[in-house]
């Protein structure tokens, strides 16, 4: 897979997910300028994950940076991040002026769908599922959020490309996944699984069911900013790695 195209593929894909967010409760929003996609979500103000920027060029960012910030404050959002693409040293420069914190370096992971399927193994209980309270619990409680955090962010997803699977364990929901098709590219976010339920191949199957079924569905791509707990998941099941990407975060 070529490099620069996939990076783009994964970069428009999260301008999506956050445009996503900031309509999936009810006092979000999404603030656009040219090149710029950011959303903000007050119910979550100590949640910069939930408060983040995606922009095309440093110069877009540069220049609304402070209207930006100010439509934060006014929300009283305490904490807000961008996401930088790999190789953005200039952004982080710019940004750390600003009062901005390294936060994290998700790796920026693609991979061809051409040729990717996938047997179910028998037995193993799956669905696909509409309950985004599920979805957020299992996100709060697999990566510690204190609080409902994710449940308050993640309240209406009303976007018909976007898709939810849960695993479950006598009976239980035990791991999620989420997927944003667009333009034949299938984004993966939220994946989750509880830690009573880790390292027994759950996240890594359901993966696996979800992308196949986007592959039926005509996708061709498939994108994910891994966190490094992840990285050896999506790196067995075939991701390229396409470098380190950077989380810089804004804390009052």
């Amino acid at each position: 897979m070529d490099v620069r195209i996939a990076s783009k593929l994964l970069h428009d894909s999260l301008k999506a997910f956050v445009a996503l967010l900031g309509r999936a409760a009810s006092t979000s929003s999404v603030l656009e300028y040219p090149g710029i996609v950011a959303s903000l979500v007050p119910d979550t103000p100590e949640r910069s994950i939930f408060n983040s920027v995606v922009y095309d060029r440093l110069e877009q960012l540069d220049k609304v940076y402070f209207d930006l910030d100010r439509h934060y404050v006014r929300a009283g959002v305490r904490a807000w991040t961008v996401w930088l693409m790999p190789g953005a040293e200039d952004a982080a420069n710019l940004l750390s002026q600003h009062g901005h914190r390294f936060d994290g370096a998700p790796v920026a992971m693609a991979r061809d769908l051409d040729t990717f399927s996938f047997d179910v193994p028998a037995h193993f209980d799956w669905a696909p599922t509409k309950n985004l309270g599920t979805v957020a619990t299992l996100n709060e409680e697999a990566y510690g959020l204190r609080g409902s955090s994710f449940r308050a962010a993640l309240r209406r997803v009303d976007d018909p490309d976007a898709r939810f699977y849960i695993a479950r364990v006598a009976g239980e929901p035990m791991s999620c996944v989420m997927l944003l098709e667009k333009n034949a590219n299938c984004g993966v976010y939220c994946v989750a699984t509880l830690p009573s339920a880790q390292a027994q191949g759950l996240s890594s199957t359901l993966i696996s069911i979800a992308l196949n079924e986007a592959r039926q569905r005509g996708c061709t791509t498939a994108t994910v900013q891994a966190m490094p707990m992840g990285y050896s998941v999506f790196h067995k099941l075939g991701f390229q790695d396409l470098g380190k990407m950077a989380l810089w975060e804004l804390r009052r």
